[in-house]
């Protein structure tokens, strides 16, 4: 039988939020601008850890990256450069510099700009509205869990004797190494391949199942594989890692591909793929429902405790920082409105930064088959807007899927720019937007959303 806890009757705070990143962070300065009284309990580096290894210190470090590609391929626009070098530790000076000039690193000061309480240390529920943190306790009227989510190690003979990094430490190394074996797909993969690539790193990226990004649609993944091998990257895929040993300082890798045995050795192994959401924070004492793959919560972002609140990585749902930043908003809202949102999870893009850029949003074609729904494509190669001409970049392209009446269903773009044109196509699904109002809305000529434009004109009109 489930212990009785008894509801307070006075409240330390009106809200307390578990986790400083993009979504706890944002929901603690929304809540604290509504005047309500904001506790922050973060375990970590404050800010999370997005902040110090996520998003902002990664898109220095590829950008950086970029620059020295380009460096090494001026050739083509007819420019002659004799330096092709570079210094990692003031690649590494200009990360922090970039970091710091976004004040993401300054987060405790805006907290306690704001008046919010923050609390150092782990949280640990006591009961569904008391929270114990070290030897203090704080009580709530109503809560958000934001604990993000931790890498996972796969389960792999000798992986944790041989050690390997995540990206938290990759994206700190001091030298690039002379050769990276990249364990699972995605994100990760995608975007620190590439970093390393650039600065001269021998990369190979193993995935088990048949596809390097998740939830991708093929034509993203084989793009996405065309950039990477184009730039020396290795990429196998339906590969299995048998066993790591560890010798003379190498990482010796055993693998197992197209049904025959190989062996890669390199000098730093990097896990990518699936992350835990963090549920260490006796969840069974608030009574909040939760599995392996995260807290339930339902349409509104609600527990099944009515006070309590959860977004982010922790619901096991997508981990971008903008789709648990747009989370908190809604979670406040919902918190303090008569009448709440449903939470438009459909609509978040993903977005993998790099060269190319990736982004992609709603239904893909797999999950269109799957339902047995009838739908529309339009495609518009990169090659085809003028902008592809100017920069040398022609293997991109944009994607549309449709219903058979024409309405917005699914996106993706692959390009120079993917991520600054894919918030219309997610606009587009989430307000169900017709093909026809894209295809008739002025794009900037040659500019790559111009193949927004050409994609749409492909629906017909079915209505």
């Amino acid at each position: 039988m489930a212990k009785k806890h008894k509801k307070p009757k006075n409240f330390d705070f009106d809200l307390l939020v578990i986790g400083s990143g993009p979504g706890g962070g944002v929901a603690a300065h929304l809540g604290a601008n509504a005047n309500k009284r904001i506790g922050l309990i973060e375990q970590g580096d404050v800010g999370g850890a997005n902040a110090f290894y996520g998003t902002i210190p990664t898109r220095a470090l590829l950008d950086a990256a970029d620059k020295l590609w380009q460096l090494k391929t001026i050739g083509k626009y007819g420019i002659r450069s004799s330096s092709q070098s570079y210094n990692f530790r003031a690649v590494q000076l200009w990360k922090q510099k970039a970091m710091y000039a976004t004040g993401i690193l300054e987060e405790s000061d805006t907290f306690n700009h704001d008046k919010i309480k923050l609390i150092k240390g782990r949280a640990h529920f006591v009961s569904p509205w008391t929270i114990s943190v070290g030897m203090k306790r704080y009580s709530a009227k109503k809560f958000i869990i934001a604990s993000g989510s931790a890498p996972i190690a796969p389960l792999i003979p000798g992986l944790n004797e041989a050690g390997f990094l995540t990206v938290k430490e990759a994206s700190n190394l001091e030298k690039p190494p002379r050769s990276l074996f990249i364990l699972g797909g995605g994100k990760i993969a995608y975007e620190y391949s590439q970093i390393f690539s650039a600065f001269d790193s021998r990369v190979h990226i193993a995935e088990p199942s048949n596809t390097l990004l998740y939830h991708a649609d093929t034509e993203v993944n084989d793009g996405a594989i065309w950039a990477l091998e184009g730039k020396g990257i290795r990429v196998h895929l339906e590969t299995q890692v048998t066993s790591i040993t560890l010798h003379g300082g190498k990482k010796i890798i055993s693998l197992v591909k197209n049904g025959r045995l190989h062996r890669v050795v390199v000098e730093q192994i990097l896990i990518a793929g699936e992350e835990q959401p963090a549920l260490d924070m006796g969840l069974e004492n608030s009574g909040v429902s939760y599995g392996p793959k995260g807290i339930k919560v339902n349409d509104y972002l609600q527990t099944n405790k009515k006070h309590i609140y959860a977004l982010g990585s922790v619901i096991g749902k997508q981990a971008e920082p903008h789709t648990a930043s747009a989370e908190a908003r809604l979670v406040i809202h919902n918190m303090y409105s008569k009448k709440p949102i449903k939470y438009p999870f459909n609509s978040s893009p993903t977005v993998l930064y790099g060269t190319p850029e990736i982004a992609y949003v709603g239904k893909n074609e797999q999950t269109l088959k799957q339902i047995s729904k009838k739908y529309q494509i339009g495609i518009a190669p990169i090659e085809l807007i003028g902008s592809a001409r100017t920069n040398d970049y022609s293997g991109g392209f944009v994607k549309l899927l449709t219903s058979k009446e024409g309405l917005i269903e699914g996106a993706s773009i692959i390009s120079s720019h993917a991520s600054e044109n894919i918030s219309e196509l997610s606009l587009s699904v989430n307000s169900r937007i017709h093909a026809k109002a894209l295809a008739t809305v002025p794009h900037p000529f040659s500019s790559e959303s111009t193949a927004i434009q050409v994609a749409a004109a492909q629906i017909k009109s079915n209505h």
